[in-house]
């Protein structure tokens, strides 16, 4: 043995784990499983999704928000929620600023906080709230007390939604080293596979990242582990003496969705103390005579693609699935994506956009395109 691994002391003990191997040739006719959403685009169940933004700025009151929607079933920000059950572990606010916070979300409403029994909060102001602990000179880390309660809580409520507010407060490992950050996104992971909704790590970006735009502070591997990042930051041009930018405005930003199309951006206003979507920065969709002019104007843009030579793909999570592809023609930009994705879903109903199959064997796809339209080498079957 190499001398200078002599010392098996020096290394961190680690599990044994199944070996699983597959053949890809099993999925041979067989379908397979869509990815399911817990807000489309967004946020994927059965994995870790990073919540990042400055201090101050309403990430808190957000997942807040969030939850609320997801136990009554309205929308969040516009984007349509799957109904399950939550947990909020949030570490920076007492619980009369929740009670007060979520007062403000029931008016804004029309419901009563008798109606939140799906929704639970954990008010972790002042306490030990580390899920992970680190030996700093081997850099194992093990789960905390508290994280096993956070867990068991969990799974006994049934929740399929678990917040937990902030990695500052719950992440006790050194963060720019990539096995610090991995081994802590992987237990928040076991907690999302487990119950098969997703996990949102709410978290604080450095300095540098603000200003380059990438969201994240420390080692790459908390973009890189997760499966989907969104960022909550001011509007370009802010800054605190600012009077050209109004200060109650926040924008959204999708910067990660691995497996599917993201949400893109959205504007956000602060008012009467919950936070809404903007009306001026899209188009919403409401009425008959509304929705036939985004059923159009969607048929139009599919069928130019087409014509023109592009692959839409049927595959939500791939980069050039129709929605996605048709969601950045000009023609499009005053709509919101949870518009578009609802034009698709009536053109498809309606036989105005189909599904054809283009190639052979393994390399077999689905694509999308209009009934009036062919791809060229749809005739030879790719």
């Amino acid at each position: 043995m190499n001398g200078n691994y002599s010392n098996v002391s020096q290394f961190p003990k680690r599990k044994a784990q199944p070996f699983e191997v597959f053949c890809p040739a099993s999925w041979a006719g067989v379908e397979p499983e869509p990815v399911k959403w817990l807000v489309r685009g967004c946020i994927p169940r059965g994995t870790v999704c990073l919540f990042s933004g400055d201090s101050g700025l309403g990430k808190s009151l957000l997942m807040q928000q969030l939850q609320t929607a997801t136990a009554t079933g309205h929308d969040w920000l516009g984007f349509n929620v799957e109904r399950v059950r939550s947990l909020g572990f949030y570490c920076e606010d007492p619980k009369n600023i929740l009670h007060l916070r979520q007062r403000e979300i029931c008016n804004s409403l029309g419901i009563d906080e008798g109606d939140l029994e799906d929704m639970s909060i954990a008010a972790r102001v002042g306490l030990d709230n580390i899920l992970m602990d680190f030996n700093r000179r081997t850099d194992e880390g093990r789960a905390t007390p508290v994280y096993d309660q956070l867990r068991s809580y969990v799974r006994d409520f049934g929740a399929e939604l678990v917040i937990v507010d902030t990695a500052a407060h719950t992440f006790n490992g050194n963060e720019n080293i990539r096995a610090h950050v991995t081994a802590f996104i992987n237990i928040l992971q076991e907690i999302a596979s487990e119950t098969g909704g997703a996990v949102v790590l709410c978290s604080h970006p450095s300095v540098s990242s603000m200003q380059s735009g990438s969201g994240y502070s420390g080692s790459t591997a908390w973009r890189a582990t997760v499966r989907a990042h969104m960022y909550l930051k001011r509007p370009k041009g802010y800054d605190d003496e600012s009077d050209d930018v109004d200060p109650d405005v926040r924008v959204l930003k999708t910067m990660k969705s691995n497996w599917g199309p993201g949400s893109g951006i959205a504007r956000l206003r602060w008012q009467d103390g919950v936070f809404v979507a903007e009306a001026d920065t899209a188009e919403p969709v409401s009425g008959v005579v509304q929705r036939l002019t985004i059923d159009a104007a969607l048929h139009d843009a599919v069928r130019y693609l087409v014509i023109k030579g592009e692959r839409l793909s049927a595959e939500s999570r791939l980069s050039n699935n129709f929605i996605t592809v048709a969601a950045r023609m000009p023609s499009m930009s005053r709509y919101r994506f949870p518009d578009i994705a609802a034009a698709a879903d009536r053109l498809i109903d309606s036989g105005r956009l189909v599904r054809v199959a283009l190639g052979s064997g393994s390399r077999r796809r689905f694509f999308v395109r209009t009934s009036d339209s062919v791809y060229p080498d749809e005739a030879t079957g790719g």
